[in-house]
């Protein structure tokens, strides 16, 4: 029994050039020759010098080249804004099915009402509205943070710490007020 292989092709870091010949095959390299000057017409190099400089990569990191890698401290951070969202979401649901038949009375939210009002007095349109709508923070924030990470941070602590008064507000504020 034989087993077929594929040719070992070699691995080049993705430069510019790379991106200029995407698309073509792939058996052949397809860059450009260097012209033949007074420089480099002495001396050949060597084939193990040719990739050695083909390869080479600049020491030198800018700023747009820089790649990110997060710290510990912004990936706990993330994540325990993202878990603490769906944390008092799925308090807030619970609460907002255990009391549905005074819900109506006592929700602030005109949007809530309006959607409660809407679906005849039940919660179900309101609390699957809601549920949508944490669903899609919970995504949005690690993926913002992946593409802008101090825009992920800025939004990640900020609706983790509004969800957190509101948590607060909800469960404490009925003895705050009374104080």
């Amino acid at each position: 029994m034989m087993i077929a292989t594929t040719p070992k092709r070699r691995i080049a870091p993705i430069t510019e050039q790379t991106f200029r010949y995407w698309g073509k095959s792939t058996d052949k390299q397809t860059r450009p020759r260097r012209r033949r000057t007074a420089k480099n017409t002495a001396r050949p190099q060597s084939r193990s010098v040719q990739r050695a400089a083909q390869y080479r990569v600049d020491t030198v990191a800018t700023a747009s080249r820089r790649p990110f890698f997060p710290s510990r401290l912004h990936l706990v951070v993330i994540c325990t804004a993202t878990l603490l969202i769906g944390a008092v979401s799925a308090v807030d649901t619970y609460w907002s099915f255990k009391n549905q038949e005074i819900l109506l009375e006592y929700e602030q939210n005109p949007v809530g009402r309006w959607l409660i009002l809407l679906d005849g007095g039940d919660v179900a349109l309101f609390m699957t509205a809601k549920m949508i709508g944490t669903l899609v923070v919970m995504c949005a924030i690690p993926l913002l943070y992946r593409f802008r990470p101090s825009w992920g941070l800025t939004v990640g602590i900020s609706v983790g710490t509004f969800q957190l008064l509101l948590f607060f507000y909800l469960n404490l504020g009925q003895y705050v007020a009374t104080m």
